[in-house]
């Protein structure tokens, strides 16, 4: 007897659709990566040693460092003013450390390296004050990473909010919310953010993050909207309403769940375009403060530098366009599997 074929789920069929698509799949191994990256960039480039044995003691200098930033630990008193390649050089009989991967920090100066080619020492060179490219390319992901993270969070939460009430209820609601629509994407958003950082003054990059989604949402707003208007006349839409669920109930946990589909491919390509509008606006000087390490405050710092340093505009470029790229083709591979009329 024929074992009876096993049903897939929906979830099970877009996975198998968005496997077909190579491109998106190698893409989003290159995530993976950069959320590696990201996660441990502290571990990956730093100037401190990952352990270390030191006059007999046991020691994780970069754990240590967490305590202190965080939770107002101190240094023991030997390492409170001690720079650690110069203890490194200290150490006798039996002492011994863990480097990281690039044994460089992202504010590491060197004004006796500075402007060094890619070597074996340096692998994407130095800059005009000696820092080492690689580490500042390492940490500068966390920013642009997180940037694009935090500001698709709160413009996708803002945008179904407001999509998700035009939709339902209609009426003046809708009116009011796409004329509010309508005034935001009148402005073009790259001068509306130079306009309000240069209003707020302070340079942040929690400054950017607010900015950005207060900016973004109106594009999932209106995808929000659409999809409710064509779900809200449904069948299970009505028993919830006969059964006597609160509106609140019915569009977050029946209505909205059912209306991601394009959110999803929406919030991807946003990741994308908020790490170009950061990289942007750091490299016009309104993005993070000067000592934060971001990809276009290097490439900022590199257009006196041309054409002799290269390899300042070619690595923070090629990070820019490769992260880019692999988020928009995740987002195609995306909305390509998540498309029901794609065959099974």
């Amino acid at each position: 007897m024929k074992q009876q074929k096993k049903s897939r789920t929906y979830l099970d069929i877009v996975k198998r659709q968005f496997a077909r698509n190579k491109l998106a799949l190698y893409s989003l191994h290159v995530i993976y990566v950069l959320l590696f990256i990201f996660i441990f960039a502290d571990f990956l480039a730093n100037d401190k040693p990952l352990i270390m044995k030191y006059k007999g003691e046991y020691y994780a200098p970069v754990l240590r460092e967490y305590g202190v930033e965080m939770f107002g630990m101190q240094w023991q008193d030997e390492f409170k003013t001690q720079q650690w390649k110069l203890l490194a050089s200290k150490f006798e009989e039996g002492d011994w450390a863990v480097w990281p991967v690039v044994p460089f920090g992202p504010n590491d100066y060197d004004l006796k390296r500075k402007l060094m080619p890619p070597n074996s020492t340096h692998l994407c060179g130095t800059d005009e004050l000696g820092r080492d490219v690689l580490s500042q390319l390492i940490h500068g992901s966390r920013v642009s990473l997180l940037v694009g993270f935090v500001a698709v969070a709160i413009y996708v939460t803002i945008g179904m909010i407001l999509g998700a009430l035009a939709g339902f209820y209609g009426g003046w609601v809708d009116v009011i919310i796409q004329r509010l629509i309508e005034v935001m994407i009148t402005f073009p958003r790259m001068f509306l953010i130079i306009t309000i950082v240069a209003v707020v003054q302070t340079q942040s990059i929690i400054n950017i993050m607010i900015i950005l989604g207060l900016t973004g949402w109106t594009g999932v707003a209106r995808f929000t909207r659409g999809e409710f208007l064509k779900v809200k006349n449904e069948d299970y839409v009505t028993a919830a309403k006969a059964l006597g669920f609160s509106d609140f109930r019915t569009i977050f946990r029946h209505v909205l769940p059912n209306t991601l589909t394009p959110v999803l491919v929406t919030a991807t390509f946003g990741v994308a375009a908020a790490i170009l509008i950061e990289s942007g606006l750091s490299f016009l000087g309104f993005g993070a403060p000067p000592e934060q390490a971001t990809w276009g405050s290097l490439l900022s710092s590199a257009r006196d530098m041309l054409p002799s340093g290269w390899w300042l505009t070619t690595f923070p470029g090629l990070a820019i366009f490769i992260t880019v790229t692999v988020y928009n083709l995740v987002g195609e591979g995306l909305r390509d599997a998540l498309d029901p009329r794609l065959k099974q």
